[in-house]
């Protein structure tokens, strides 16, 4: 039977190219000398100039007349007015979200959080005049402002620690005022953890504690007249045995960056204070793992979002009263995203569209504005595109991680090396393993990051530090791990080799490597072989004993 070869396809990797190759703003096609299709992203700020002082940045705009997503280029100024807000720990982001202002939309500025850069907005002076009191002069036939005040506060409040604490404080007045929160004279951040302002301008402490308890101020203002304002004492008091209660998140839905990690928080209140897991699903996530990362203020850490990653996480609070109790908070992304499998189809539904129009919400700040009816719910920030943001970069190359091994078993008190070879595009995360724990640099574990090459050297290894080493990268695209074993070589100690601890500190003498001493050498025989200073056979053992 004739049996025909297939002959090779000259535009197979062109072709296999186009197929996987995932843009956020389209793809550019055009055909080479042999009549293959070559791929491209299209850049929207390749041919749009931007003047001196401003850069070019990417906005995607849902047209709601059509249905069709639109992408604009705009030009945002490098260094916008007003100064970048003071943080707490809990907004700390070691990722680069930005590289300066033009990075961030609206006129959100590119801050240093205390660990990366991110786009945060400006607190805003409390005597400055709302954007409504500078239009020109009204008209006859416009609605006459009315300065803020405030209609009803509390004037003491008392709570239990490990509880709820809720300071009341309502206003009025047009424009709508603004409320701003005062704790002994320093203005507080309420954008972010424990603090928050609702809907009333009321503000909440969740998980009170002691240092809670003092004087706080509640200020409303519109621009119109000097700002009106209330005193309110907290006082706290020791919590009594009550069921664990998870607090309602923030934002229920937050979206987040495809290719960066991410911090789930769950807030939980009870005494005695409640123990949280985390769940996926019928699934229990680990306490720590390649992908996951449960911390001790109840957060969950997410090391790479993906986007298999997206959709629903529940935690879950109990501290032995009563029944436990949970709640869930769901991972959203911006499109457009461009899917290849079956399986990734399902996911879409965590996909959501700009906003209509191409606005943006105002991020929270200290200062919150009070609605008079609630608001609309609208699609959360639209991430701005390039390369510090997690976008995919303008091609992409597979992932490959292989683990290169130079010394695989070392005697003690050596060091243990590994290079790892990473490759990939958009730049992967690195993160090394020993068995199942996340190996983090100290005195003793160096690790040098390079492209593509990685290190980890583990310094003056004993027993503790055999097992299986692994190197695991993380993009937008997922992941690839090398492992191997390695491990501390067994020394044979003669039965006559023993230590004297009444007579030396046998530890301190094998780390200032005094073995070669006879004297030391003869009290710590035992600690002295082990650490490679002595060798198993030799005139030595004749002196013990």
């Amino acid at each position: 039977t004739a049996t025909t070869e297939r002959p090779d396809d000259p535009c197979e990797a062109s072709t296999r190219e186009c197929q996987y190759m995932q843009c956020p703003y389209g793809v550019n096609t055009e055909r080479d000398a042999i009549g293959c299709t070559l791929c491209s992203c299209h850049d929207p700020c390749q041919e749009h100039q931007c003047p001196d002082g401003s850069q070019c940045a990417v906005d995607v705009v849902f047209e709601q007349q059509n249905g069709t997503e639109q992408v604009v280029a705009v030009c945002r100024d490098e260094n916008k007015p007003g100064e970048c807000p003071s943080l707490s720990r809990d907004l700390y982001r070691c990722d680069n979200e930005c590289e300066s202002d033009a990075s961030c939309a609206g006129d959100a500025k590119c801050c240093y959080n205390g660990c990366g850069y991110s786009c945060l907005q400006p607190p805003r002076d409390p005597y400055e005049p709302e954007p409504e009191a500078m239009m020109p002069e009204p008209t006859a036939a416009a609605v006459p402002g009315s300065p803020a005040r405030i209609i009803s506060s509390d004037r003491l409040v008392t709570s239990e620690e490990e509880d709820i604490a809720t300071l009341g404080c309502q206003a009025e007045g047009h424009p709508t005022p603004t409320v701003t929160w005062y704790k002994d004279g320093q203005e507080l951040d309420t954008s972010k953890g424990r603090l928050r302002v609702i809907d009333t301008g009321s503000l909440q402490i969740v998980g009170t504690e002691y240092q809670d308890a003092g004087l706080y101020r509640c200020e409303a203002h519109n621009g119109l007249a000097q700002p009106d304002s209330r005193d309110i004492e907290l006082q706290i008091t020791e919590g009594k045995p009550r069921e664990a209660k998870v607090v309602e998140p923030r934002n229920p839905k937050p979206v987040v960056t495809l290719g960066r990690s991410t911090v789930i928080r769950c807030w939980a209140v009870g005494v005695p204070r409640p123990s949280i897991t985390w769940w996926r699903g019928t699934k229990m996530l680990p306490l720590s793992s390649q992908k996951y990362e449960q911390h001790r203020d109840m957060s969950l850490r997410i090391t790479v979002i993906t986007l298999r990653d997206l959709g629903p996480y529940t935690c879950q609070a109990y501290n032995g009263l009563g029944r436990a109790t949970s709640n869930t908070v769901t991972l959203l992304a911006m499109g457009p995203v461009k899917v290849n499998t079956q399986k990734d189809r399902e996911y879409l539904q965590y996909i959501v569209r700009p906003i209509s129009g191409g606005g943006l919400p105002p991020p929270t700040t200290a200062a919150t504005t009070v609605a008079a009816t609630p608001a609309a719910v609208t699609p959360p920030h639209w991430p701005v595109a390039g390369p510090d943001v997690g976008a995919p970069p303008a091609y992409s190359e597979p992932l490959r991680s292989l683990i290169r091994v130079e010394t695989a078993s070392v005697p003690p008190r050596s060091n243990l090396s590994f290079t790892c070879e990473v490759l990939g595009n958009p730049v992967p995360e690195v993160i090394w393993h020993r068995d199942q724990d996340v190996l983090v640099p100290s005195d003793r574990i160096i690790i040098t990051t390079g492209n593509p090459m990685h290190t980890l050297t583990v310094m003056d290894v004993t027993s503790a530090d055999t097992g299986l080493y692994s190197c695991t990268a993380q993009n937008f695209h997922g992941s690839a791990s090398s492992s191997t074993d390695a491990g501390v070589e067994e020394i044979y100690v003669s039965p006559a080799c023993v230590d004297n601890p009444f007579f030396a500190n046998c530890e301190l003498i094998v780390r200032a490597k005094y073995c070669n001493n006879a004297y030391y050498a003869r009290f710590c025989c035992r600690s002295c072989t082990l650490g490679g200073q002595l060798p198993s056979h030799g005139p030595h053992l004749q002196q013990q004993g």
